[in-house]
């Protein structure tokens, strides 16, 4: 009868270091989380264990920055400011009638410090605007910045809010000359005339203003606020301005009308009861 082999053995009598070197692992890392956490901040803590305790399947991201310099390490200071700046809560601030409309934006202008980049004047039928084109635009770009589309955002609300009275609302667009630079042909009259556009398509599909009384107009560099000799003259010739007209407009003149539709404009001037608004707008 022959010899029963011996079974060979399949190793499990040293299974158990592994688990113990597991086990030794996980200690050293627990000890090693409890001296890091020595002196971690008590409301920091806090913060990490409701994180770590929540009752709904949602996660949450938890980023701890350290006080002083490194408060700056990884924030994104553009989203933040816009965040603080579309916080602003406007519903309940918006002008009754066109007489209100001047005052409202301007006071908007003035709490968030844009008195800088915004200017602003009042006929009486009309409001006027001039905005530096740093606050809509990047250099020779056409495309809205997002501090530009929340400012346009309060307007559009002030603008909708006394829609019926609202005559017209012209958007210019700005460029200024450069000495000494070449630029592909017509390059000057087409952003003027994009910017413009911007302006007018965000308030059209965003605040549903009526498109007839919306019209863009692209200027080029014909008509500078001062000379182009310098670069601090070159930012106030780079512009967009907006006229919004009241449907109680009049004017007096040709020379009026041409004011009018430049936005170089004399606040005396709408005194004729005689003349049609109309001239300033396509008519039905």
């Amino acid at each position: 009868m022959g010899k029963r082999k011996k079974r060979e053995s399949g190793g499990g009598e040293g299974n158990w270091l592994n688990t113990y070197a597991d086990m030794v692992t996980l200690v050293l890392t627990f000890f090693v989380l409890m001296y890091t956490m020595s002196s971690v901040d008590a409301e920091k803590w806090q913060i990490l264990v409701e994180a770590f305790d929540r009752k709904s399947n949602e996660t949450a991201q938890v980023v701890l920055v350290p006080e002083g310099d490194g408060a700056d390490l990884g924030a994104n200071h553009g989203d933040a400011a816009l965040a603080s700046a579309d916080s602003v809560d406007t519903s309940s601030q918006l002008p009754k009638d066109f007489d209100e409309l001047y005052e409202y934006i301007k006071a908007y202008v003035e709490e968030n410090n844009l008195t800088a980049s915004v200017e602003m004047s009042k006929g009486e039928a009309s409001v006027f605007i001039r905005f530096r084109d740093n606050i809509f635009f990047n250099p020779d770009s056409a495309y809205l910045q997002a501090q530009g589309k929340t400012l346009l955002n309060y307007i559009g609300d002030c603008l909708k809010s006394i829609e019926s009275q609202v005559l017209s609302i012209r958007i210019n667009g700005h460029t200024a000359s450069v000495p000494g630079t070449k630029k592909t042909p017509g390059f000057d009259r087409t952003l003027s005339t994009d910017r413009a556009n911007s302006v007018l398509i965000y308030l059209e599909e965003t605040k549903r203003i009526e498109p007839k009384k919306l019209i863009a107009i692209g200027y080029g560099r014909n008509y500078p606020l001062v000379s182009n000799d310098t670069e601090a003259d070159r930012r106030k010739n780079r512009r967009v301005e907006m006229m919004i007209l009241s449907n109680e407009i009049d004017v007096s003149s040709e020379e009026d009308v041409f004011r009018i539709l430049k936005g170089d404009y004399d606040i005396e001037m709408f005194s004729d009861p005689e003349n049609n608004a109309g001239i300033l707008m396509p008519m039905e």
